[in-house]
């Protein structure tokens, strides 16, 4: 009873953010960079140091209270 206006306030939901981000510059220019940096040759070079960084901080993040119980 209620799914085709459901289905049709989705779409109008979704005709809104595909609108707004179509016409956004930020977003317009973050894809532009990611295009760029993804036919970089270095796209390996900057995947391996995000993920590293994300590993460092995440066993950080369990380091830095063992260290603390430890010290106490």
């Amino acid at each position: 009873m209620n799914a085709s206006f459901y289905r049709k306030m989705e779409i109008a939901a979704w005709d809104l953010v595909i609108e707004y981000l179509s016409n956004s510059g930020t977003v317009r220019k973050i894809v532009k960079e990611w295009l760029l940096l993804k036919q970089s040759q270095k796209m390996g070079l900057y995947a391996a140091t995000i993920a590293m960084g994300g590993a460092f901080g995440f066993f950080l993040g369990f380091a830095i209270p063992q260290f603390l119980v430890y010290i106490q």
